[in-house]
């Protein structure tokens, strides 16, 4: 039998590495079981294999002794360990899946759409995404993201202590997986925010209406639809994390 670490393949593609694993894995168990007259020749040409997979890494065969089945086995380790961590990370961080957590958030989606969508309609907002900054819009969109990063994971409880932790190094681990998994579901979030309020306000919001409403003297700008959109992204991501804090 074997057993193949899936997060260590890390983010895409996984399918394909995965398939030339267990094709090498099948007969290099048979040859691990039998007395191959060029068996060293056929273990090269296995982890000759394993290199294309990991072409930017260096891996190790262990052989290890098993005191609970009195077995031998054999191991094959990732050496590299910057390259090896973030491909480990950025593996975790797939099979957590971050489009499907947002999707189990709906309600917290619900309220931060309706914020913004709302807002869209009133001429504050218009008048603060004009006068707003690119570095102010900047800072308030880092503040709703990470606010709302740091909202749920205190909310949910996601971090795990490190005082009572058996191996902390893999508690560290586990916490940067949930903050790597967090940001990029809230990112994709915001985004898709934005796309929707800047398709909203080019139809709902007129070019001369807006520009005279806010007397500037000629239509609205492409550039002034963007600033409403990212504004209106930044307000309700606020809104939503006092969602999701609230949401069990």
């Amino acid at each position: 039998a074997s057993i193949i670490s899936i997060p260590a393949y890390g983010w895409l593609p996984v399918t394909k590495r995965l398939e030339s694993t267990v094709l090498t894995i099948i007969p290099a168990i048979n040859l691990f079981f039998t007395d191959y007259p060029n068996q060293n020749n056929e273990d090269e040409n296995h982890q000759a294999t394993y290199r294309e997979i990991f072409p930017f890494s260096k891996l190790r065969k262990i052989r290890t002794y098993t005191d609970d089945t009195h077995t031998m086995h054999i191991r094959y380790i990732v050496a590299s360990k910057t390259s090896g961590y973030f491909r480990l990370l950025s593996g975790m961080t797939f099979a957590n899946n971050p489009l499907r957590l947002m999707q189990s958030m709906n309600s917290v989606i619900a309220i931060a759409f309706t914020t913004g969508a709302s807002g869209l309609i009133f001429s504050t907002m218009w008048s603060l995404s004009n006068t707003f900054t690119t570095w102010r819009l900047t800072v308030m969109s880092l503040f709703a993201i990470f606010g709302m990063i740091l909202w749920i994971i205190l909310a949910q409880n996601l971090w795990e202590s490190e005082r009572f932790s058996i191996n902390k190094r893999i508690t560290r681990l586990y916490n940067l997986t949930t903050l790597t998994t967090l940001t990029t579901s809230v990112i994709i979030y915001y985004v898709t925010l934005f796309t929707i309020y800047l398709i909203a306000a080019s139809v709902l919001l007129p070019a001369p209406f807006l520009g005279k409403t806010l007397e500037l003297g000629h239509p609205a700008t492409f550039t002034l639809y963007l600033s409403i959109a990212w504004f209106a992204a930044s307000l309700s991501t606020i809104a939503g994390a006092i969602g999701a804090g609230m949401r069990n």
